[in-house]
């Protein structure tokens, strides 16, 4: 190394800076040749150019990286071990370096993550799959897949005794949607070895109700044997009804729920319209203010003061504005048939 050579942890490469012939100050073809970091410095400046020329989209960390790549290791004598033996290579095309640019390609950037698939159905109780048909007292649902959800916690198999009713593993739930109060309601799951369950209340809190494991493990209306059967339920009004499909030991597959509504009930009619409000009576009309005394009206002689002029009933008030009055004990006001007694007086030469 050169005795004026940087050295220390704050070095990260050296460069030929000793008897360096470089461009001079004296005129466009003036050389001289002198020494110093002032001439290692420009061959880095150098090569870094080089670097960026054939990787245009490399930042200040990706070159560097690449000069320190390309440099040659250890071969720079009289170093303090707490420095760096690193020294500048400017031989871009070596095809033993190559991957000194590869390297320090900056990575492809992180595609966008996709956004979430939207819950599936059936999946829990608050998106449970509606099920139910009122204009019909059997209605079936076809489930191609029963592993989307995850039952209740508080399972009571004591509710199917009798059957070998689980109630673990992934589920599918139900919404009973045609709901016929004091109806007897049966329920059959068939398609493999099926969990049934039904559960009353909200999601919140859920009573479960019944359940079965197998009672038609003679295949009954099922085209495989241990099939589901829940029988004679009877739905309240104004309760609302969860099914919880599942299977043997965990087991899920390809099912189909069937509800039959007792032969002699009628198909839940659908909710009627609240009806409009009937409209209140109309506000009563004002009684008016009692048309003033004009003592210059005949009150004798049959005249009235209408706030305008004097005249007669039949002058001021014709029967045709209102043939719904009783003339003439009964006058016209411009909104109803009043009292002529309530909205005129006689004059006070009158009385």
């Amino acid at each position: 190394k050169s005795g004026f050579s940087n050295h220390g942890t704050c070095v990260d490469i050296h460069a030929p800076g000793s008897g360096i012939t470089a461009a001079w100050v004296g005129s466009d073809s003036d050389t001289t040749t002198i020494s110093g970091t002032s001439m290692a410095c420009p061959h880095v400046a150098g090569v870094a150019a080089q670097i960026r020329a054939l990787r245009p989209n490399f930042g200040p960390g990706q070159v560097t990286t690449s000069l320190l790549c390309f440099a040659t290791p250890d071969i720079i004598s009289g170093l303090p071990s707490n420095t760096v033996n690193e020294l500048l290579f400017n031989d871009l095309d070596d095809a033993a370096l190559s991957e000194c640019l590869q390297a320090s390609s900056p990575a492809p950037p992180t595609p966008p993550s996709p956004p979430p698939l939207p819950p599936n159905p059936g999946s829990s109780c608050e998106l449970a799959h509606s099920f139910g048909d009122s204009s019909t007292n059997t209605f079936s649902l076809d489930i191609s897949d029963t592993s989307v959800g995850v039952g209740p916690p508080g399972y009571d198999p004591s509710l199917c005794s009798g059957t070998w009713f689980t109630g673990s593993g992934a589920v599918y739930w139900l919404k009973l949607d045609d709901v016929r109060p004091g109806v007897s309601l049966d329920l059959t799951a068939c398609g493999f070895d099926t969990d049934l369950s039904i559960f009353r209340g909200s999601c919140d809190s859920l009573e479960q109700v019944a359940c079965d494991g197998d009672s038609l493990d003679d295949e009954g209306s099922c085209s495989v044997s241990y099939g589901s059967l829940i029988d004679t339920v009877l739905p309240e009004a104004g309760v609302q009804y969860y099914i919880v499909l599942g299977g043997f030991n965990g087991d899920t597959g390809t099912a189909t729920l069937t509800g039959t509504y007792a032969a002699s009930s009628s198909p839940s009619p659908p909710p009627s319209p609240s009806p409009s409000p009937s409209p209140g009576p109309g506000p009563s009309p004002p009684p008016g203010e009692p048309l003033p005394i004009c003592k210059g009206c005949n009150f004798a002689a049959g005249e009235y003061w209408n706030g305008v002029t004097c005249g007669t009933l039949e002058e001021l008030f014709p029967p045709r504005t209102c043939t719904a009055c009783d003339y003439p004990t009964e006058v016209w006001n411009g909104q109803a048939c009043v009292l002529l007694s309530d909205y005129v007086s006689p004059p006070a030469s009158a009385a």
